[in-house]
């Protein structure tokens, strides 16, 4: 039986999660599966992880103690 990282330890073989290259590529093909003649719909845009600031906003803040 082979496993995820993610599941319980004691596993023989254990494999990496899919990268996000393949997340992608797969579901470019869903799409196209689903719809061989329709325009491919366009990715949603990652947001960024909460509590970044941009560095345009940095100016003004003050440096943590």
């Amino acid at each position: 039986m082979v496993r995820r990282a993610t599941d319980s330890p004691g596993t023989r073989e254990v494999l990496p999660g899919p990268t996000l290259r393949f997340r992608l590529d797969a579901w470019r093909t869903f799409q196209r599966a689903l719809d061989p003649l329709a325009p491919p719909r366009p990715l949603r845009r990652a947001e960024p992880p909460q509590g970044l600031v941009p560095a345009e906003q940095l100016e003004g803040l003050e440096e943590p103690r």
